[in-house]
Formats: structure tokens, C-alpha cells, sequence
């Protein structure tokens, strides 16, 4: 548990220090449906671009499967570092974390000598309560199904691959792959997750399910217990944060909506629903400021992650 290190980082940022190193390069990797929600990570991609830094979005889509990202990660990081010549540090938050842990899994042989260390930020490393409930009945995982194609503004064709990413984060699933696919020792990684509590956040309603059905604080979204590496660093945030706070943008606007090709070479869809829900999280956090008052803002956050990652040996 480094969480004492953490927030002794976050001092140092709000004080005006900074801790953002260009002696590396830096691969950001989105979560689930990310391609949806306007603004994803940005704020953090920009932040370490405006420090000097070598920082990328990658294009991983957050509706693929797990080893299909983990193929476009590896190129992306192969990519990256032939053209800066630096290590890669790979930041992952939700899905995107369990894509990234693949990635050095799947391909340990390539990327020993180029992969710094992984970040994993709000990561179902261990599987998803909410994907284990949402498929565990045919008749629930149909409705689950035709809502998200909806949601997402896609044919109805399209839902059995919705589906199909999110049954990769239950528990029988994660637990056979991770059996195949363990975390290589030679990366350094840190763990970071946290928990809410507040009426006032935009995941208080799946929080609340976690508490009575499991017994176990959350984000919202991922079980706190399953966010931590076996075996390895931990961040466990004590404040209220939720899953979206580390991705979502604080205030709202329609240069958002606007394709940015310089971070990312994803696609730029972000259907009614997705611009929505980044909308009235941003409606509530500026009408609840004091629920994320003592909150680390998106930059600080990765920035004191990073830092702290790099202070791991390399074996």
C-alpha cells in the first residue's frame, strides 16, 4: 500500500511542483465504450503534452475484445517508442487497464526492453460485479443488450459485440485468462482505486447496489477489492471519487464534441446518449462542488500515478 507516497505527491502538485517527466513517452488507454463520452481522458493527455511530455491517446476501441486491443496496444506502443526512442509508460483506466495488463501478458518477449511500467487506474483487473450480474440471466443479458445499442445510437446488429466486451470482465472470464495471461514480473505496476458515497454523484445508484449486494465499497463501477494486482502496488484513495472523475472533463463544452487527431486516431462518434451522460456529470459536479473538494483534479491524479510508478525498480 503506497497510498501515504500518493498523497504526499498530490501535496507537491497543488503547491506548485511538477513531476511530469519527458524521459518517457506516454500511452493513455480508454475504458469501456469510450468512443461514446466526449472529452474521455483528454484533460490528462493534453496536461502531460503541455509539460513537454510525449503523450498519446491510443485508438483502442472500448468495445473490442481483450486481445484484439492488446494487438493494436502493442503496435501503438512499438510506434511510439521507435519514433521518440524513449520507454513507454502505459496509463489504462477501467477496461483500458485490463487491455494494457493483456498487452504485456500476450507480449512480454517484445516489450521487456520497451514497456517502463503500467498504470492501472479504476481497473476490474479481477472481473466486474456489475458485468457478473448484467449477463447471469439469457432474458436479463438481451434486455442489457438491446438497451446498449440504443444508448450508443448502433443497429441492432451490433449488440452481440457490446455484449461481448463486457462478459470478458466476469469473474469465470477474467479468472481463465488471467490464469493463461498473468502479469509478467519484469513491469512495474501500480494499482490505484477508490470509492463513493455521495447521492450526489452520477454512479451513486450502482454504488449503492455494490454496498447492499457485496458488502464492498466501489467507484460505482469496479469493486475496489477488484482493482488491486496480487502482489502488487497499490493506491487505495480514501476521498470521494468516483469512476468518472478521473475521465470525465470538470465543465462542459461544445469544442468536446470536436475530433482531436492529434491525441487519437479512434473514432470520433460520441452518440446523444454518451454527450448526455458527460453533460449531467458535469451538471453535478458543478452544482455539488464540495463532494469532490478534496479531490485531486484529472491532471494532478495521473500525474502523481506516474511519478509514483517510476519510482518502482526495473528487474
Amino acid at each position: 500500500d503506497v497510498t501515504p507516497s500518493f498523497l504526499a505527491k498530490l501535496q507537491k502538485l497543488q503547491a506548485g511542483s511538477k513531476l511530469v517527466t519527458d524521459e518517457y513517452a506516454y500511452l493513455f488507454v480508454p475504458g469501456l465504450f469510450n468512443e461514446f463520452y466526449p472529452g474521455y481522458l483528454r484533460e490528462a493527455v493534453t496536461y502531460f503534452d503541455q509539460c513537454g511530455a510525449l503523450a498519446v491517446l491510443s485508438g483502442a476501441r472500448g468495445d473490442g475484445l481483450v486481445k484484439d486491443n492488446a494487438v493494436r496496444i502493442l503496435a501503438e506502443v512499438e510506434a511510439l517508442h521507435w519514433r521518440s526512442g524513449k520507454r513507454v509508460v502505459l496509463v489504462g483506466h477501467s477496461k483500458g487497464g485490463v487491455d494494457s495488463a493483456a498487452c504485456l501478458s500476450m507480449f512480454e518477449h517484445r516489450l521487456r526492453d520497451v514497456v517502463r511500467g503500467v498504470v492501472l487506474v479504476q481497473s476490474p483487473y479481477g472481473g466486474s460485479a456489475i458485468a457478473t450480474d448484467l449477463l447471469a440471466e439469457p432474458s436479463l443479458a438481451k434486455t442489457v443488450q438491446s438497451l446498449l445499442t440504443k444508448l450508443v445510437g448502433l443497429p441492432s446488429s451490433h449488440g452481440p459485440r457490446l455484449i461481448a466486451a463486457i462478459n470478458e470482465l466476469d469473474y469465470q472470464e477474467r479468472q481463465f485468462f488471467l490464469a493463461e495471461n498473468p502479469l509478467p514480473g519484469c513491469f512495474p505496476c501500480l494499482a490505484f482505486h477508490s470509492a463513493t458515497y455521495a447521492p450526489s454523484s452520477l454512479l451513486y445508484a450502482p454504488a449503492a447496489y455494490f454496498r447492499r449486494r457485496y458488502n464492498c465499497k466501489s467507484d460505482g463501477l469496479v469493486a475496489a477489492c477488484d482493482a488491486e494486482v496480487p502482489g502488487r502496488h497499490v493506491v487505495r484513495y480514501g476521498d470521494e471519487f468516483d469512476h468518472l472523475d478521473s475521465v470525465f472533463p470538470l465543465e462542459w463544452s461544445p469544442e468536446l464534441l470536436k475530433p482531436t487527431p492529434a491525441l487519437s486516431t479512434s473514432e470520433n462518434k460520441s452518440p446523444v446518449a454518451g454527450r448526455l451522460i458527460v453533460q449531467t456529470s458535469t451538471v453535478l459536479n458543478k452544482a455539488f462542488k464540495t463532494r469532490t473538494a478534496q479531490a485531486p483534479s484529472q491532471s494532478h491524479l495521473y500525474e502523481a500515478l506516474v511519478a509514483l510508478l517510476l519510482e518502482q525498480p526495473v528487474f
